[in-house]
C-alpha cells in the first residue's frame, strides 16, 4: 500500500455523491526472481520467515538471495535467486486508517480483503476496527 497514491485517488473523495465503504488489503509475499529476469509471485511468506530460514542470505532488510537449491512453499528455487518480501504491517495499516479518518468526512466501514489465519496472527482485533 502507498500511502502517497492513496492520497492522489482519494482528492475529491468527499465529492463523491454516493454511500461507499473502504476495501483494504492484508498480505504478505514473496517476489522471486531468476538469472534471467524471470519473477515468480509466492504468497503468504513474510519478511520474518526469509530471515528464519537459513538458506536466505540478506541483501537488504527486505531482499535476501537463495544459498541453495531448494522448494519452498511448493516452489522450487535455485541457487542465486533473489528473494524480495513485501507485505502490510501493522504500522502501515495504522497509518493509512488514520488519514483515512482524517481525509474521509461521510460514515464508512473498512472491509479488508486476503484475510487468512497468518494475518490474523499478525494483526490483532483492535488494529483491525
Amino acid at each position: 500500500m502507498d500511502i502517497a497514491l492513496l492520497k492522489t485517488y482519494l482528492k475529491d473523495i468527499n465529492d463523491y455523491p454516493l454511500n461507499y465503504d473502504i476495501a483494504l488489503p492484508l498480505y504478505s509475499w514473496a517476489i522471486v526472481s531468476n538469472h534471467l529476469g524471470k519473477t515468480k509471485l509466492i504468497n503468504g511468506v513474510t519478511k520474518n520467515e526469509l530471515k528464519a530460514e537459513n538458506r536466505f542470505r540478506p541483501l537488504t532488510d527486505e531482499t535476501f538471495e537463495v544459498t541453495d537449491d531448494f522448494f519452498f512453499h511448493g516452489i522450487y528455487l535455485n541457487k542465486g535467486f533473489k528473494i524480495k518480501s513485501e507485505g502490510i504491517s501493522p504500522a502501515l495499516l495504522n497509518e493509512t486508517k488514520a488519514y483515512l479518518n482524517g481525509k474521509i468526512k461521510n460514515d464508512y466501514s473498512i472491509v479488508y480483503y486476503h484475510l487468512d489465519k497468518p494475518f490474523l496472527e499478525m494483526f490483532t482485533i483492535n488494529e483491525l476496527k
